[in-house]
């Protein structure tokens, strides 16, 4: 990588500012550019004594180039004082000292009677200015009444004080400064919030779009298989018995479809609207997710067993519980290729945090999950992986369900080391007395 390969990118990420940019990085940004301009008339100002001096002229205002001489040293010392607490200390702070010490270098190269009456109102706008592109804006309105509050006591002290023209334009400049912080903010905010919106609209339907090309095509292409073997098969009379056979396999098919279908509807309303949350019997729940799936499947070896010391835990919920409990199931037995289908649901409650939850380990003797996806299975609507089959939309309602009960999940190989053997889904709900 080249030098300007190295300095564009930098430059993008140090200065350059976005509308994405949360507040904060945008106010850090303000401050390397601040830092950048006061650094660079700082070197500048080094360059004229040896400039008149190279040519051998006498510049005449000796003493003058002198005190702004080092007042540039003390601006670039300082510079250098607040990268550093910028980077190993806190952004705020180096905020805070580069506008304590551009106030001083100003009113010190002032006359300091003038200064401190408020004659030479303008100056008190600097700092004012400065917070509100640096701070938060209520800094701003605090360090706004200190300033007026210095100007009444420096009256007292030194009797003067500013014209009622000069006070009014300082509270006017003060007041734009500030409204333009704040809508420049109110603008930000908005548009990274209209910007995730965007994303996360085009995000669903990218993963539905997707959704929908493998899985409906997966779909009617195993139903075309089917009419074709039904077709040869009932040209020949001696096949006829497999044609049962065959209708299984298209009963799948089309209670694969439905389920697709009924998963996409729940993600998107659970993604739409935010349904009331009741107190309910969890394990009762349970146990009707557990009627259907065995109801759904009724023509396989299907044992689902629970075990629990308690007949009923409660927990605050609504009618996605039971998809939540249906959808984990159904990945258990469509994933499994024993001939009997073993599953295994063990309740507890657990204390994390102090906070207590109720406990849903979900055993399967399924052909499990590699420690590769692990991770995925939740967070991807659609998997093409050839070692799970694909997991279509069912884990990722799971997951948007737990969050939305402010729950936890994970998945663990039932025999450690080995996932062939099977899985084991760990669910945990918020208890409720």
């Amino acid at each position: 990588m080249n030098i300007k390969e190295k300095i564009i990118p930098f430059i993008k990420q140090k200065f350059v500012l976005n509308a994405g940019d949360p507040n904060y990085i945008r106010k850090s940004k303000f401050l390397n550019i601040l830092l950048f301009i006061c650094g660079s008339i700082s070197s500048l100002i080094f360059l004229i004594p040896p400039i008149f001096t190279l040519f051998e002229t006498s510049f005449g205002f000796e003493e003058r180039i002198i005190k702004i001489y080092s007042r540039s040293l003390i601006l670039l010392v300082g510079i250098i004082v607040i990268l550093i607490i910028k980077k190993f200390v806190s952004k705020q702070f180096a905020s805070i000292l580069f506008i304590i010490l551009i106030t001083l270098l100003v009113f010190l190269t002032s006359d300091l009677e003038l200064v401190s009456s408020g004659v030479l109102i303008f100056w008190y706008f600097l700092p004012v200015l400065l917070s509100s592109l640096l701070l938060r804006s209520i800094w701003s309105i605090v360090i706004t009444f200190v300033i007026f509050i210095i100007i009444l006591l420096n009256h007292f002290v030194f009797g003067l004080f500013p014209r009622s023209l000069e006070l009014a334009g300082f509270f006017i400049f003060a007041s734009i400064s500030l409204f333009s912080s704040r809508v420049l903010e109110s603008s930000l905010m908005h548009s990274q919030r209209s910007e995730k919106n965007t994303k996360d609209a085009y995000n669903r339907v990218e993963l539905y779009t997707d959704l929908f090309s493998h899985d409906i095509s997966n779909i009617f292409q195993n139903i075309q298989t089917f009419i074709d073997l039904c077709t040869n098969y009932l040209i020949d009379p001696s096949k006829v018995e497999d044609i049962e056979e065959l209708l299984r396999i298209a009963n799948q098919q089309i209670y694969r479809g439905s389920n697709l279908v009924s998963n996409v509807r729940n993600l998107t309303e659970l993604e739409k609207s935010k349904q009331q949350l009741i107190k309910k019997d969890t394990i009762l729940i349970l146990n009707q997710a557990i009627d259907k799936i065995k109801n759904d499947f009724s023509d396989i070896s299907l044992k689902i067993e629970i075990d629990s010391v308690d007949k009923s835990v409660f927990t605050k919920s609504n009618q996605m519980l039971t998809f939540l409990f249906e959808n984990i199931l159904r990945n258990s037995i469509t994933h499994n290729e024993n001939l009997s289908i073993e599953i295994l649901i063990k309740i507890s409650e657990e204390l994390i945090d102090d906070i207590g939850y109720v406990k849903f380990e979900i055993f399967d003797n399924g052909i499990g999950i590699p420690d590769s996806i692990k991770e995925k299975i939740f967070q991807r609507g659609l998997e093409n992986s050839a070692d799970i089959g694909g997991i279509g939309l069912g884990l990722t309602l799971v997951n948007k369900i737990v969050e939305y009960f402010d729950g936890q999940i994970k998945v663990e190989d039932k025999i450690k080391g080995n996932h062939s053997q099977g899985s084991i889904f760990t669910v945990l709900l918020p208890t409720i007395e």
